[in-house]
């Protein structure tokens, strides 16, 4: 449930500042095309309902299951056929280029996400149970039609505009109920005249209320009209929700009514019958009322439809209008993409959740204990620590530790950035304090940064386990330090078996394969394990042996035993093999073209140990291109780069490879 907390917050989070930058995107692009037709503005205020409802979907948090690998951990580069695994590489670091995503980080407390999720849940039920009741208001006024004999001239006008749209036969009936004639029905549409108007109205007034009526029915207006307020429920917390919707409306009419102009010849006579009809109608009558129906008056704009018919400036041509439309979607476009750039990003983690006795260890011993702990909103806590030696110059592991635990030392400058928890602390000698950072991987495992470091020293993050037992690691009410009663190990995780699905060759051989690969290596996390196995392990043995676009499907994992500190890990992969495919040819290329290669191609081509109609292995062309690199190197071209290139033959499943070659400047 907190999952879902979660992603509600950040929708709505999102969709509160996302929705008014759309519909004041489309108000000012309105504003300097004033002069479009009708149907195109309704088709830009459509766009902005739209674009509300789904941009916020885009920060919505990704679920991380435990074990399962992110489908975004391997970078596939476009090479001429639309893929190349042989220019792959690890996506981190990495980020979509030309777009720069800063996303802002928002933390709520676990109770306030529960009240947004239920204040919007709620607001939603309370929106799908006026939909339901507006239905039913639409089936009673259905039920309540009759039959109607039209005049003669206006029959004729129903049956030609019924030809005229390529429309089935519409049912005309008339209803005691409504005093404006209205158009439902998605399958066959009804189209209902109230039995006034027929008694009241005169057969040219009758006719242009048709030729409008009829107009919707073109445009299918009560199908999208029913899928406007369905799809819409998610934002209808949103008060600026039901202003785009009327003003959708309220162009829909305006649509229509250009429409009905049109046929019927005249737009200041069909302004007048407008004019008459609503001046027919009292006030009370002409009130709207809930349902799924379309009626002549059902928006409150009949002065803007006015107005509008009688406008003397010309409007915009259909192509200048697309042309406009055009114009309008790259401006949408360009605030979308700026939009998603500055998401928010809910933080299900809070300050609360790192309070506790943390300890870090190294062969067996609890070389760093950390104690936080929250008091009325504010964050202490102080650290403990052994005489500790890092490798800061070379790998930035822990390789010695020695001594007994430090006096507590207090924690400063606590503060939670929405990700990390950053303290920092005074060690004896020291005159200037050192900063940490502290990440969660989950609610019992934590990795500690040292940040700040000089330029050109590394630091290996510490592995912490959270205390669940109640032995004390800090000082006492006394002054005296009591000792770690139970030292909690750090768990490392290894492959302990490995199950290969889907329709593959030697299955059995993969496997082992594999499982010797990645014999005796430790992760410090599932997630790390399973994308080892997935990727280095199994796909890298598939590509090996010509298959080159092996597709490794979402990994699952499964805990077995755990032994001194080793938790065994069962990797399930699925795997769509695909087919084998062979080299057809190795092509060395120099880049320049007219430039001659200073090494022999013959030469150069013997570093690739694969031959014609050899299965394509990807580690070889891979080692092929090494091999060829530290060639270059020992003759003088240090930087030379070697792009592989391949051009796929589906036909015969073979690859043709094209190794161009940027040699660089000799150097002696």
């Amino acid at each position: 449930m907190a999952t879902v907390n979660l992603i509600l917050s950040t929708y709505v989070l999102n969709a509160l500042w996302q929705i008014p930058v759309i519909a004041a995107t489309a108000w000012l692009c309105m504003k300097f095309a004033s002069r479009l037709p009708a149907k195109y503005q309704h088709a830009v205020w459509v766009a902005a309902l739209l674009l509300g409802i789904v941009l916020p979907m885009f920060s919505l948090p990704r679920p991380n299951i435990a074990g399962a690998t992110d489908k975004t951990s391997w970078v596939h580069v476009a090479n001429k056929n639309g893929y190349n695994p042989l220019l792959e590489k690890p996506s981190g670091g990495m980020g979509l280029r030309g777009v720069l995503r800063r996303s802002q980080q928002v933390t709520l407390g676990a109770k306030l996400q529960w009240t947004l999720s239920i204040v919007y849940l709620s607001i939603l039920a309370y929106r799908l149970l006026r939909l339901a009741w507006a239905w039913r208001r639409t089936l009673h006024l259905v039920a309540s039609v009759s039959d109607v004999s039209l005049p003669t001239t206006t029959a004729e006008l129903v049956g030609r505009l019924a030809r005229q749209y390529c429309l089935d036969k519409v049912l005309v009936t008339s209803s005691r109920e409504t005093t404006s004639p209205f158009i439902t029905g998605i399958r066959r549409p009804i189209l209902v005249i109230p039995e006034s108007l027929l008694r009241g109205a005169s057969e040219a007034d009758l006719s242009r209320v048709l030729a409008h009526e009829f107009a919707h029915v073109k445009r299918h207006d009560f199908l999208l009209n029913l899928v406007y307020e369905i799809v819409s429920t998610p934002i209808a917390f949103h008060p600026i929700t039901p202003l785009i919707k009327q003003r959708i409306e309220d162009l829909r009419e305006l649509a229509c009514d250009e429409i009905a102009a049109a046929e019927t010849g005249s737009r200041s006579a069909y302004a007048s019958s407008l004019l008459r009809i609503a001046q027919s109608i009292s006030g009370e009558s002409m009130r709207r009322q809930a349902s799924h129906v379309l009626g002549l008056f059902e928006t409150d704009n009949l002065e803007e439809r006015i107005m509008s018919l009688l406008a003397t400036k010309k409007q915009i041509g259909r192509s200048v209008g697309r042309i406009v439309l055009g114009v309008v979607g790259a401006v949408f476009a360009v605030v979308c993409l700026g939009m998603s750039g500055f998401a928010l990003q809910v933080n299900a983690a809070t300050s609360e959740a790192y309070s506790g006795t943390w300890r870090g260890d190294y062969k067996g011993q609890n070389f760093i204990v950390i104690r936080l702990n929250e008091v009325k909103g504010q964050m202490g806590g102080a650290v403990q620590m052994m005489n500790t030696q890092i490798d800061l110059e070379g790998g930035g592991e822990v390789y010695q530790v020695s001594g007994n635990l430090s006096d507590p030392m207090n924690l400063t400058d606590i503060r939670f950035d929405g990700k990390a928890l950053l303290f920092q602390f005074l060690e004896d000698g020291d005159t200037e304090p050192s900063h940490w950072r502290m990440e969660l991987s989950s609610p019992e495992k934590a990795s500690l940064y040292w940040v700040e470091l000089p330029q050109g020293l590394k630091f290996k993050p510490i592995g912490l386990a959270k205390d669940a037992g109640s032995s004390e690691s800090m000082e006492n009410d006394g002054g005296t330090r009591s000792t770690i009663a139970s030292a909690t190990q750090k768990v490392e995780y290894i492959l302990g078996d490995l199950k290969i699905e889907g329709d593959v060759h030697d299955r059995d051989a993969v496997r082992d394969r594999v499982l010797k690969q990645l014999a005796g290596q430790e992760f410090d996390n599932v997630k790390d394990l399973v994308a080892a196995v997935a990727q280095r392990g199994v796909r890298t043995d598939f590509q090996s042996r010509g298959y080159f676009k092996v597709e490794v499907q979402d990994p699952t994992s499964k805990p077995l035993n755990e032994s001194e500190g080793k938790q065994r890990i069962l990797v399930v992969v699925p795997v769509s093999e695909g087919a084998q495919y062979r080299l057809k040819n190795l092509t060395l290329a120099s880049v320049p073209p007219e430039r001659s290669l200073n090494i022999p191609t013959a030469t150069l081509r013997e570093q690739f140990h694969l031959r014609p109609n050899d299965p394509f292995s990807v580690a070889e062309v891979r080692a092929g291109m090494e091999r060829a690199t530290k060639l270059y190197a020992d003759h003088g071209y240090p930087e030379a780069q070697l792009q592989p290139e391949t051009d796929i033959d589906e036909a015969v499943h073979q690859i043709n490879l094209i190794i161009r070659v940027t040699e660089g400047v000799h150097k002696q």
